[in-house]
């Protein structure tokens, strides 16, 4: 029976894999300009976080569940194919994510926000993006197939969201300590990832595609 130490390598990797988002990072460094930058940009990320959190809850333990109930193959073998797919799946994005530029943001979206506007703007966000969040759904494919309780099943899903949400975590962490320093570190960062995202990006989801390649093919062997 799968368990979740199986599967919380491959979930944390690909979580870090899909945080390396420019237009996320780009966005929480706006967020973070103005007046009181470490409660809006804590307000961001909450945003972010939880409204990706409850979208992946919502496919875990709702659709993906019943489609899990329908299929009458052995869990584990289940789970190794779809290891393996999801594998092949993260090698071909890889490449494709390599060859393309990094995103850039429009420097038009409002700096003055509030935190409750923040947060908003995260959620918001996170919305428009979930239904083309590749990554998050591969990581739910895994959590579905494997034989796990539900309780197993959200602890792997908060690993990834933790995962997914640990930019802006240390983001707020550098504002909390370096306070108006960190304007241009975070700046920096925003140039960095603009520059080297889309590489940082395919190198992590090369490695947990080939990582779920060989765990899915030694578990069938």
């Amino acid at each position: 029976m799968t368990g979740v130490l199986d599967l919380l390598g491959p979930i944390v990797l690909i979580g870090l894999a899909d945080s390396i988002n420019p237009a996320t990072i780009a966005l929480a460094v706006l967020v973070a300009a103005g007046e009181r930058p470490r409660s809006r940009l804590l307000a961001f990320t909450l945003g972010t976080g939880l409204t990706y959190f409850a979208g992946g809850l919502i496919l875990t333990l709702g659709p993906a569940a019943l489609l899990k109930t329908l299929a009458q193959h052995r869990p584990d073998t289940r789970t190794y194919i779809a290891a393996i797919v999801v594998g092949v799946v993260a090698l071909g994005v890889a490449a494709w994510v390599w060859r393309q530029s990094s995103e850039t943001v429009t420097k038009r979206l409002p700096t003055n926000l509030g935190t409750r506007g923040a947060f908003g703007l995260g959620a918001g966000m996170t919305l428009v993006d979930l239904p083309t969040a590749l990554p998050y759904f591969a990581a739910i494919a895994l959590i579905v197939a494997a034989s796990l309780s539900v309780a197993a099943k959200v602890t792997l899903l908060a690993a990834f969201n933790v995962a997914y949400i640990a930019p802006l975590l240390a983001m707020t962490a550098a504002v909390a300590l370096l306070g108006p320093r960190a304007a241009p570190v975070l700046v920096r960062v925003r140039e960095w990832v603009e520059q080297w995202g889309n590489k940082v990006l395919a190198g992590i989801t090369a490695v947990s595609g080939i990582y779920l390649i060989v765990y899915g093919t030694l578990g069938l062997a």
